[in-house]
């Protein structure tokens, strides 16, 4: 039981950390710390233990369970971070030149995530700078639409109301 709870805790980091986008981080957390996942199968079926297996396995259990959470919370704390410096940066109508490391740290850390990226472009849109910026922005967004029908449709909108926007704005 001890070498399952290892092996929960080594392949939920390791997916984790391949996490690029916060839906699938949301799926994470469903399969790692949900009701129906590993670790919970093991604490529901504690009762089954020898009474000496007991207290050990849960102590291990509660680590296992504790570490996952927070690199998790960790994860998401990181990525609203990111969705926050953004909406700081559009609430105070400050500089694009912010977006540009916010940008690389979503590209390096996040690369399947498109909800911020529009977010960045629509920023840089507004700007007649960072004509880069914004081309790979708008490349990306659409290499991401590929993805699903879903995602694709999300994606088709937000550029069009980023579109719209701008030609209302002119």
């Amino acid at each position: 039981m001890l070498e399952k709870l290892k092996e929960i805790q080594e392949t939920g980091l390791a997916a984790l950390a391949d996490i690029s986008d916060e839906e699938t981080l949301n799926q994470w957390k469903t399969s790692y710390l949900g009701r129906n996942s590993a670790i919970m199968d093991i604490f529901k079926n504690m009762g089954s233990l020898p009474k000496e297996q007991r207290g050990a396995v849960g102590r291990a259990a509660n680590q296992v369970k504790t570490a996952l959470e927070t690199a998790y919370d960790q994860k998401t704390q990181h990525l609203f971070s990111l969705y926050d410096q953004v909406r700081h940066i559009r609430d105070k109508k400050i500089g694009g030149s912010e977006l540009a490391v916010i940008y690389d740290q979503v590209k390096e850390e996040y690369a399947e995530e498109w909800l911020l990226r529009l977010e960045l472009l629509e920023q840089v849109q507004e700007s007649n700078q960072y004509f880069e910026l914004k081309s790979e922005l708008q490349r990306e967004l659409t290499n991401l639409q590929d993805n699903s029908a879903e995602q694709r449709q999300l994606i088709a909108s937000g550029l069009e109301l980023i579109s719209n926007e701008k030609v209302n704005s002119a």
